[in-house]
């Protein structure tokens, strides 16, 4: 499953295509036997990709990109509750590996035990297996819209409207982020930068500006943003009791830590945003 537009393809077709394939791939996760937790992931993160390509062509598609984008937002917010608990454990073990000396010897193993008893509570609490099935129904309902899209034009000029939109909106939120570095701005900052991302990798064959170190780039600003944005979570989360007294230490770290990776992502974005315009994509000035 090729997530990119290929030059010997007209980009109309690749970005059918692609789209084609990511709910294909979502609804064989869904209705594979095994690891549902897991299955849940890998749909989530289609969901994802599905949702940055909608923003990629809306100026064209207009309302019909924008319709398919909020029920794709809605099927997700679904299918949130179980990876987003799983989500806390592995920061948690991020956190660990991050400060080996002061989290050693199982000191907060009692945090760990909670969060990942909470990993279970969605499963319990919602039958699975119906979920999957409202979900497949739900992207089975795409798969006809996709081949309705109308797309006009070829080449990277198809896509270049949404591409230097979704790249301006990036760098308004960092500049919002300057001003006010709350939880909320980094975590809009965190969005826009996965779309900026995912659209990089999706256009990489016909973009003029394409390169791996771009493009390696770009996927480090996410990820360290996704970090950060799982950590404040944690730091939210009741049952890791953070502010409990024999977890304050804890919570030192974990704040701690937060404020380095916002620190390297602002360093990363800088390398992304600080410009009047996407590199190589003329029209996208303010």
């Amino acid at each position: 499953m090729l997530y990119s537009v290929t030059p010997n393809e007209p980009v109309a077709s690749g970005l059918k295509r692609v789209a084609r394939e990511q709910v294909d791939f979502a609804i064989r996760q869904l209705t594979a036997p095994g690891n549902h937790l897991e299955a849940i992931y890998e749909t989530r993160k289609c969901i994802k990709r599905l949702r940055a390509l909608l923003r990629l062509i809306e100026p064209q598609l207009g309302k019909v990109a924008a319709n398919d984008n909020q029920r794709l937002r809605d099927l997700g917010r679904t299918l949130s509750a179980s990876r987003d608990a799983a989500a806390m454990v592995e920061t948690f073990d991020d956190l660990a590996k991050a400060y080996p000396a002061e989290m050693g010897l199982n000191r907060f193993a009692a945090v760990r035990e909670q969060l990942a008893k909470a990993c279970d509570l969605p499963v319990t609490a919602v039958d699975s297996a119906a979920l999957a099935t409202a979900a497949v129904a739900e992207l089975q309902k795409l798969k006809p819209r996709i081949n309705l899209w109308r797309l006009h034009g070829d080449g990277f000029p198809l896509v270049a409207e949404g591409f230097n939109t979704t790249w301006k909106n990036g760098r308004k939120v960092l500049h919002r982020v300057r001003r006010h570095p709350s939880a909320g701005n980094f975590h809009e900052l965190r969005k826009r930068a996965k779309d900026h991302w995912i659209h990089v990798r999706l256009m990489s064959a016909l973009w003029p500006a394409s390169s791996t170190e771009y493009e390696a780039a770009a996927d480090h600003l996410q990820e360290t943003l996704g970090k950060a944005n799982n950590l404040a979570v944690l730091l939210r989360t009741p049952v890791a009791n953070l502010e409990g007294k024999e977890n304050r230490s804890l919570k030192a770290l974990a704040e701690r830590w937060l404020d380095h990776l916002r620190v390297k992502a602002l360093e990363a974005a800088s390398g992304i945003y600080d410009a009047e315009s996407p590199p190589a994509t003329p029209g996208s000035r303010d």
